[in-house]
């Protein structure tokens, strides 16, 4: 039991301690020239010089209507050269390579490439200063931005209401959680606890005492009257009756034998009996042999 309890109470610490290391690791920044940005529910990693406030992942196309509210214009691109472009899965920026001509959605005001028609991903130009420390990874040449997004789907994300509720609840959960394994914690640190103190002051459990068995007292065992015993059946008479002219034997079913002697017109009743048999009594009738 001992063992068992401090074998859970290290997996309980050790599954307070993963969130703490986890959020620990996500605060440190991957990439020198990187800095961390939270859009809306988001957090992106993205270089230091992109203002993603003004212009932020859209996750999909811009409409007509989106690029009159950003105040931006379609053109191809001017200058060929290398870019950052956003990757949605990572929420990050790579380096990448855009030809000249390649269609994107640019500021009115500056003329400065903020999108790509093509998938709507985010882009801006790479300084030169920034070259020599970024660690970004950089892909091979290519003329458009990766993922790209088709006509039909229309770059539908999540709205940004469900994904503070999504949040929310999972914050919830965590936080039960987290009360969880500190009442578990609680409940095997007052169990030690206690054990620990038994050990130390020798006390243990209250044990039920044992019933002793008396001695048996010496001298002749006393009679104990019971019932009486049950008399035997009384047995079986037997009677002999006649001789008679002649002796009927009427049986009456559960009651018995009827049986009634003959001599010459005269019936003479002789009673209901068990068992009832004629013997024959020579020139003088017969008999009959009757249980009683």
């Amino acid at each position: 039991m001992k063992k068992f309890a401090l074998f859970i109470l290290i997996l309980a610490m050790a599954a307070l301690a993963m969130p703490v290391s986890a959020q620990t690791a996500n605060d440190k920044q991957p990439y020198y020239g990187y800095e961390k940005v939270v859009i809306g529910s988001q957090t992106w990693m993205a270089p230091d010089y992109i203002n993603l406030e003004a212009f932020p992942p859209l996750g999909g196309k811009l409409s007509e209507r989106d690029a009159r509210i950003l105040q931006l214009h379609k053109e191809p691109l001017k200058t060929e050269g290398w870019y950052v472009n956003e990757i949605r899965g990572r929420r990050t920026f790579e380096v990448i390579w855009l030809d000249k001509g390649t269609m994107v959605w640019a500021s009115n005001a500056s003329g400065e490439p903020r999108y790509l028609a093509s998938c709507g991903n985010r882009i801006s130009f790479l300084l030169a200063h920034q070259i020599t420390y970024m660690t970004s990874p950089v892909v091979e040449k290519t003329t458009e931005a990766a993922p790209i997004v088709s006509e039909n789907s229309g770059g539908y994300t999540m709205p940004g209401w469900l994904r503070s509720l999504w949040h929310g609840l999972w914050n919830l959960f965590l936080f039960l959680l987290a009360l969880a394994l500190v009442a578990m914690l609680l409940a095997l640190a007052f169990v030690l606890g206690r054990e620990l103190y038994e050990n130390l002051t020798g006390r243990s459990r209250d044990v039920q005492p044992q019933p002793q068995a008396r001695p048996r007292p010496m001298g002749p065992r006393p009679i104990v009257e019971g019932p009486a015993p049950v008399p035997p059946p009384p047995a079986a008479s037997f009677h002999r009756y006649g001789p008679y002219d002649h002796v009927m034997i009427d049986d009456e079913g559960t009651k018995g034998y009827r049986v009634t002697g003959v001599n010459g017109d005269t019936e003479i009743p002789l009673g209901t009996f068990k068992w009832a048999q004629t013997e024959n009594a020579s020139d003088q009738g017969e008999y009959v042999v009757v249980m009683v």
